[in-house]
């Protein structure tokens, strides 16, 4: 290899050499502790106050309403915020201890077979 040549690959490799070491230098500056340290006691932090507005009036709330899946005339109302899972399962239960009444009252009830009306006829 002639010796210009090597005096040029020389010289591009002490540059390389030279930049990197620079921009390594730069680089451990800008990240070193007591740079970011120092930078966080210069910076003015300004306090802001937040403005807390009173709530608002909570809205009405509107009592939750059922319908009577076998007569939709008959809507049970339950208070505000009754999830609708127990406000079925409440309807669920009257309507069953109604079913109950009415069969105990069918159950007690006896009637009096009526004479048919030919027998009725008939006699005496």
């Amino acid at each position: 290899m002639p010796e210009q040549q090597r005096q040029s690959w020389l010289s591009v490799a002490v540059q390389i050499v030279g930049a990197t070491l620079l921009s390594g230098g730069i680089v451990y500056l800008a990240t070193s502790p007591s740079q970011l340290v120092r930078a966080g006691t210069e910076t003015l932090v300004q306090a802001v106050t937040p403005q807390i507005t009173p709530p608002a009036a909570p809205p009405a709330q509107v009592p939750v309403q059922y319908r009577n899946p076998f007569d939709p005339a008959e809507v049970f109302e339950f208070p505000p915020g009754t999830a609708s899972v127990s406000a079925r399962q409440a309807v669920a239960e009257v309507l069953m201890q109604r079913a109950r009444d009415r069969q105990q009252l069918w159950a007690t009830n006896t009637r009096v077979p009526r004479k048919s009306v030919r027998a009725a006829r008939i006699g005496p």
